[in-house]
């Protein structure tokens, strides 16, 4: 068996779990509120609304696009963009991996392309480590508009923040995970190396400001959803909700039950059971499962051509 073939074996093992967990979080949302009242509300949220949240989905999926192909250039990895685009979808459909973690499943693509695993790993933790930056500052400047009494909340998400740049940037975090994993330390090295070849206030900034204007896209999306369903809430509270959710279901595959636990128990107070549950199932329709069916259609033929052609030499495995 190939290291990708084993891979895939147990993504799809963790798909298969992801979808029951998925199953089991939404139909517990449809008994809390009442198949009944369910069903009824569901149909007020209309088709349009559902593509227009899902179309400003996209319009974040294009934005951290560009994030991913800028990173790439300033590693000198050069892919055609196109190329470059269909592994970045790709790797969507491993949004229900806990943290999206199996997003680094495009280093073995790029791989082919004779573009380092270092380089690419450095770049899907940007990817990852400035999403939670950002969805944290966008969360935080929520609650900052609805009530300065509770950014407290957001306080946890900032220390995990804070203990993740240690571990990957500060000299005596690097110290710590190359004496926990010693065994890959040559492989850390230069992953470190390659971190530190995008370590600077530009970069930092310019990735977090498009990170969060693509996040902002989503809690945008989520707003729609909730006017649609007559909910009293503005842009503000929507996001704020939204990213609260977020945040809780990060180390979740794909978030799921934390994200819609969160977002149940904070809209619960402003509406009745069935339209909280229809306006959780809804945003996670029109961007985690718009997501994951995006990348199903772009993982499968890049696996069908990684399969029929032989992998290019590169300069380590």
């Amino acid at each position: 068996m190939t290291a990708m073939t084993g891979a895939a074996t147990r993504w799809v093992r963790g798909f298969v779990a992801a979808l029951a967990l998925a199953v089991a979080v939404y139909a517990g949302l449809v008994w809390w509120s009442g198949a009944g009242e369910f069903a009824a509300v569901f149909g007020r949220v209309g088709f349009g609304t559902l593509a227009a949240a899902a179309g400003l989905a996209t319009v974040n999926f294009a934005v951290r696009f560009a994030r991913w192909h800028w990173l790439l250039g300033r590693l000198g990895a050069a892919l055609p963009w196109r190329r470059s685009l269909w592994i970045f979808l790709s790797g969507l459909a491993f949004t229900v991996t806990p943290g999206k973690a199996g997003e680094a499943v495009k280093s073995v693509f790029c791989a082919r392309h004779e573009v380092p695993v270092r380089t690419t790993l450095a770049v899907v933790w940007m990817e990852r480590f400035y999403d939670l930056v950002s969805v944290i500052v966008l969360f935080s400047l929520g609650l900052s508009l609805l009530a300065d009494d509770l950014l407290w909340a957001a306080a946890p998400m900032w220390a995990t923040a804070a203990a993740l740049f240690w571990v990957a940037y500060a000299r005596s975090g690097r110290a710590l995970v190359l004496r926990v994993f010693a065994r890959w330390r040559d492989g850390l090295d230069a992953w470190f190396g390659e971190l530190d070849r995008l370590r600077s206030w530009p970069v930092a900034a310019g990735t977090l400001a498009v990170s969060a204007l693509g996040w902002l896209f989503e809690g945008v999306a989520f707003w729609l959803v909730l006017r649609a369903l007559s909910l009293p809430a503005d842009l503000a509270y929507a996001s704020a909700v939204y990213f609260a959710g977020t945040l809780a279901g990060v180390f979740f595959p794909g978030g799921l039950g934390g994200t819609e636990g969160m977002m149940a128990m904070l809209l619960a107070g402003i509406a009745p059971a069935a339209q909280v549950a229809v306006a959780v199932l809804a945003i996670r329709l029109a961007t985690l499962w718009w997501a994951t069916g995006i990348g199903l259609c772009c993982l499968f033929p890049l696996l069908g051509a990684y399969r029929a052609t032989p992998a290019t030499k590169t300069k380590e495995t």
